[in-house]
């Protein structure tokens, strides 16, 4: 579509301003490049794509979605429309890919077929996989990693990757894959469980030590 001259000029199309009832949210004003309204729009429409997708995971179609994941001559016998739930599955996740490129042209300005090559896709794709493609957490670690985020800026300003970043990032795939498949919010939260399970014990023994000593006293 992009590369098609009658659908979109060569040079890119520029996209205008953002405007919600009147009030101007555009990413940059004058000499201003990133405004505060501009943030606060990327912040809603994550926090609205977040509930929309943990009230799917919660729902029954998302529960189907895990079964035909699972195995879907099962959820086939289970009563499970597989057709319809893999196309359910396409339209929402597209529906997200759109918000999120419309979003990438409000922030850049215009697009082109520049904008979304394969070597882009690839990228968001390893980074999405880094963070963990099963949960929302991974997908707000991918969003932070990922090139422009914020951990980017972060770990640009204080390292200095620059063009060695993408190769680091790949080099951190590659382990992630081999040694955790579920990314590091996985790896995360089993660290988190097991610093609970380590912290509960503590609390149990400590308690149970008292009454050992008094009953040895007795």
């Amino acid at each position: 579509m992009f590369n098609n001259p009658s659908f979109s000029p060569i040079s890119g199309n520029p996209i205008p301003d953002p405007h919600i009832f009147g009030l101007d949210l555009a990413v940059r004003r004058g000499t201003d490049l990133a405004r505060l309204p501009f943030g606060l729009l990327i912040l809603a429409a994550l926090v609205l794509a977040a509930l929309a997708v943990a009230n799917l995971m919660r729902s029954a179609s998302g529960r189907a979605m895990l079964a035909v994941r699972s195995n879907e001559r099962a959820a086939a016998a289970a009563g499970i429309d597989v057709a319809a739930t893999k196309l359910l599955a396409f339209g929402f996740s597209a529906f997200l890919a759109g918000l999120a490129g419309t979003l990438i042209g409000y922030s850049r300005g215009q697009l082109s077929a520049e904008s979304f090559t394969v070597f882009v896709g690839l990228a968001f794709l390893a980074f999405a996989y880094l963070g963990g493609i099963t949960s929302i957490g991974g997908a707000l670690v991918a969003g932070t990693l990922a090139p422009l985020g914020i951990g980017y800026v972060v770990l640009n300003q204080v390292v200095s990757l620059g063009q060695y970043y993408t190769l680091v990032a790949g080099l951190s795939l590659v382990l992630v894959a081999m040694l955790n498949p579920g990314g590091i919010a996985a790896q995360t939260r089993a660290n988190v469980a097991a610093l609970r399970t380590l912290s509960a014990r503590r609390r149990t023994a400590a308690m149970v030590a008292p009454a050992h000593e008094v009953g040895g006293h007795a």
